[in-house]
């Protein structure tokens, strides 16, 4: 018994020959591709050790003989019945230059000389493929019961903004990964800076430089795999306490009470619950400040007009409903304080000297806010408006994590 195995791997009609095994094959049809100069023929030969003179006289082939068995090989395959010559006009670089004999043929051809026309609609039709609409722009409209009915002070701004991302995170419960060996951010230097200040102001040892060190100890020992936490935020950091303290120090000298740091509340609307939580709380002689730190930039004036960066609003509000661990109070100043720990290690802005133009009148200010968190509820999370991205692409610059998963760049900019 003799076994036979089909050919695997190679086409039944289709064969891919060198210029040595051309010359013992035939086909229907004789393909001759690559007549580019340096391709068919090659390259003149290059001999480093051997001068040709003195190839000559030992009675050496020449090193021109590899371009005459080139031709001759040409010669051969050219005599099929059918035959194509190709080659290409142009590789991964540059132009190409055609081959000698390309351009002998042409010469013998004249304009006698006939292109053919129709293989490249063929060639251009291998790689064809039906027509793809780009993507629209996403408006994932879940029914009412699934939505969140739960959300923070932070996120109301960002549903409002771009509503696609909130979804995402949210009820896709989606999460960007993490860079491998990725280098702290400044989220990162925030929650150190919060877990801080948190500490100290809770056991009321602000000014103790003891307790400031072990607060600080504490709160970077989770990254002590990276070093230059130690040695570059520490002295950022004690800048920051200092500046703290010093201001805590002239406000309580202009009459204001105890401070509390990390005040939670919560507070229940159409069914949805506004959680929050503020960073400081201060009592004073006509009502309470309630203030939030800032490691990164503070919003713009007219972001807080337009009710988009509504956090310390609704804190106000939740702390004259009561809801804010305490009994319904009075809210007199709201204010960012931003640590940076540099040279200006912190800056107040405050209702009371700033933004005149939003927070002079500060129950306003607090009823744009709330207006917007009900303007949220109202709307996505009890209503049946479509989380759809980017619907304040104006204010979205920042929120960029599910732009891949909308995308973004298929349907941005389309009319």
């Amino acid at each position: 018994d003799v076994a036979v195995r089909p050919p695997f791997g190679k086409h039944p009609r289709l064969a891919i020959y060198g210029l040595l095994e051309a010359r013992l094959q035939r086909a229907d049809l004789m393909i001759l591709g690559g007549l580019n100069e340096g391709v068919w023929p090659g390259g003149d030969p290059f001999d480093p050790w051997i001068p040709p003179a003195i190839r000559r006289r030992l009675g050496l082939p020449e090193t021109e003989r590899a371009i005459g068995l080139a031709a001759h090989d040409f010669t051969a395959a050219a005599a099929a019945p059918h035959v194509l010559l190709t080659r290409a006009r142009r590789d991964a670089s540059a132009p190409t230059v055609a081959s000698r004999v390309w351009l002998r043929l042409l010469a013998f051809a004249g304009d006698h000389a006939e292109w053919e026309t129709g293989l490249p609609v063929l060639a251009a039709a291998l790689d064809a493929r039906e027509t793809e609409a780009p993507a629209e722009r996403p408006r994932p409209s879940p029914p009412a019961a699934e939505r969140p009915k739960q959300i923070s002070v932070t996120q109301v701004d960002r549903l409002l903004i771009d509503p696609y991302s909130f979804y995402a995170e949210k009820m896709l419960r989606l999460r960007p990964l993490d860079p491998l060996d990725a280098d702290l951010s400044a989220a990162e230097r925030g929650t150190i800076v919060h877990a801080v200040i948190e500490t100290l102001v809770g056991a009321g040892t602000l000014h103790d430089p003891a307790a400031r060190e072990a607060a600080i100890d504490d709160a970077i020992a989770a990254h002590a795999d990276q070093p230059l936490v130690a040695a570059l935020w520490r002295p950022r950091i004690v800048r920051m306490l200092d500046w703290v303290a010093e201001l805590m120090a002239a406000r309580t000298a202009e009459g204001w009470g105890a401070v509390r740091s990390e005040v939670s509340g919560e507070f229940v609307f159409s069914g949805v619950t506004l959680k929050g939580k503020a960073d400081i709380v201060q009592a004073g002689p006509e009502g309470l400040l309630v203030a939030d730190f800032k490691t990164g930039a503070v919003p713009r004036q007219a972001r807080l007009a337009d009710g988009l960066a509504s956090q310390l609003g609704l804190l106000a509000w939740l702390a004259e409903e009561g809801a804010l661990d305490g009994p319904a109070s009075r809210v007199v100043e709201v204010a960012y304080w931003k640590l940076s720990g540099g040279r200006e290690a912190g800056k107040e802005t405050t209702s009371a000297r700033h933004y005149k133009a939003v927070w002079s009148d500060l129950p306003a200010f607090v009823d744009v806010c709330r207006a917007a968190f009900r303007e949220a509820v109202g709307e996505y999370l009890a209503g049946s408006r479509p989380f759809e991205a980017k619907v304040k692409p104006e204010y979205a610059v920042h929120l960029q994590d599910y732009d891949h998963l909308a995308r973004l760049a298929e349907w941005w900019g389309r009319k």
